[in-house]
């Protein structure tokens, strides 16, 4: 094996690796669309390197819009509380790109993931292939050598031909919230992302259904949901019916198949974890129904996930981060604003930067009601983001309130009363680089 030299970084080798790569990687333009979904050339990979995903640890995949990392987050640290050791596999990173690759509790190291990489990009051998089919490639055989009981995977884009829906078997599926996003490779209607995001479930393996929001139910997505299992023999359980939730003061009551239990509230901020955590915990109890409730409730209390309404002291008090960039998120977060204004009534200043194939104004429009000032701001080293001036010429015309652009968050943060609450949002690239700052090192590009 002919590995890159030592004496480079991470950065500098991955860089070098993503341009042979992007050099390659098939590339199809319809109009606006830019990638070419297939499974046909990581297939053929993977077979090339003893297919790895056929001896990973038994797999739970998770699809959907919004909430796939928080699901990760809660099922990763349930499943610790009760003994067992989990694989992860998310995206996208925030700082570093070892952040996506998680061997039984620990990020992979440097050198094992440049390893590996090095490995696959010789076996490839210079046929047609993208850097995201062979960092996935690279992760299955990574979570293939070493020991772990569960793996959780988190698909990239979509889920029928996204590169990690290679698994013939998983022990069972989730799929969360559905809404517009990624329109281009997906579907211009919430049908269509529905089918796209249903192609993950597999015969035989339970598949949990998330909170859905009423456009989403008004728009037939369960329809298309429940089409799929039937046409697979999929056993379904869907919120609102196999299992709902119920707020009580510091806790919550998951209603699953006639049973009743409770758990504490969520580690992560937000009503809407709730409904993540309940859609975990039916997933768990599903396939584990003997599995210890105290402690799987100490685990969704004890769930870390970087950049969902995460406090943010480092930058003062009363700032909150989260990478929320959708309508959907626009609305979960419109909930919390509400929550935080009859809480005491502090003034909100939205800081939003976001990527150039969002729809800000999809995003900002719930949130406006609760907001007293709008500062816009680019997304630092990222081409594919909306500069702060386009940000402010878009939303300025439908906000009550100002709209001006700043030359950073805490540059925007600076500037205002510290008796203000400010909220971060509009793109985990853009929580990358907050995290980054703080951390004083440069963040990894998003390349896959």
């Amino acid at each position: 094996m002919s590995a890159c030299p030592q004496d480079q970084n991470i950065e500098t080798r991955l860089s070098s690796i993503t341009e042979r790569l992007g050099a390659r990687a098939p590339i199809v333009q319809q109009g606006s669309k830019s990638i070419d979904l297939s499974l046909d050339r990581i297939e053929r990979f993977l077979n090339q390197i003893g297919n790895p995903h056929l001896h990973i640890p038994p797999a739970i995949h998770v699809a959907g819009t919004n909430g796939k990392g928080s699901s990760i987050a809660f099922l990763k640290t349930a499943f610790e509380h009760i003994g067992s050791t989990c694989h992860t596999m998310t995206s996208p990173h925030l700082v570093r790109f070892n952040e996506r690759i998680v061997l039984a509790g620990d990020e992979i190291t440097d050198q094992a993931f440049m390893d590996i990489l090095d490995e696959c990009e010789e076996v490839n051998a210079g046929e047609a292939i993208s850097y995201f089919e062979m960092a996935i490639a690279a992760t299955y055989l990574a979570f293939s050598r070493t020991h772990a009981d569960i793996s959780l995977i988190e698909t990239g884009l979509g889920g029928r031909l996204d590169a990690t829906n290679v698994i013939k078997s998983p022990k069972a599926t989730l799929i969360t919230a559905i809404s517009f996003d990624h329109q281009d490779f997906l579907g211009d209607t919430l049908q269509d992302i529905a089918y796209e995001k249903a192609g993950i479930m597999k015969s035989g393996a339970p598949c949990v259904i998330g909170a859905q929001s009423e456009e989403a139910i008004n728009a037939g997505v369960m329809s298309v949901f429940e089409k799929r299992a039937n046409d697979l023999g999929v056993p379904l359980l869907r919120h609102g019916h196999e299992w709902n939730v119920e707020e009580v003061d510091d806790a919550f009551l998951l209603m699953l198949n006639g049973k009743e239990y409770r758990f504490p509230r969520p580690s992560l901020a937000g009503a809407h974890q709730i409904n993540n955590a309940g859609a975990v915990l039916s997933l768990i109890l599903t396939i584990m129904p003997d599995a210890d409730i105290e402690k799987l409730g100490h685990g969704i209390a004890n769930a870390q996930w970087r950049g969902r309404l995460q406090p943010l002291p480092e930058y003062g008090q009363n700032v909150i981060l989260d990478g929320g960039h959708n309508d959907s998120a626009g609305v979960a977060l419109a909930k919390q604003a509400q929550h935080w204004k009859e809480k005491d009534g502090k003034p909100l200043h939205l800081i939003v930067g976001m990527l150039n194939r969002k729809d800000p104004l999809a995003f900002v429009k719930p949130l406006l009601p609760y907001v007293s000032l709008i500062s816009t701001v680019d997304i630092p080293e990222s081409e594919a983001s909306f500069t702060s001036s386009e940000l402010q010429k878009i939303i300025s015309p439908h906000a009550p309130c100002p709209v001006q652009c700043a030359a950073s968050p805490k540059e925007a943060i600076k500037l205002q009363s510290k008796s203000m609450r400010h909220l971060i949002a509009g793109s985990l690239y853009l929580v990358g680089s907050v995290l980054a700052d703080i951390e004083n090192v440069k963040p990894q590009k998003n390349e896959w």
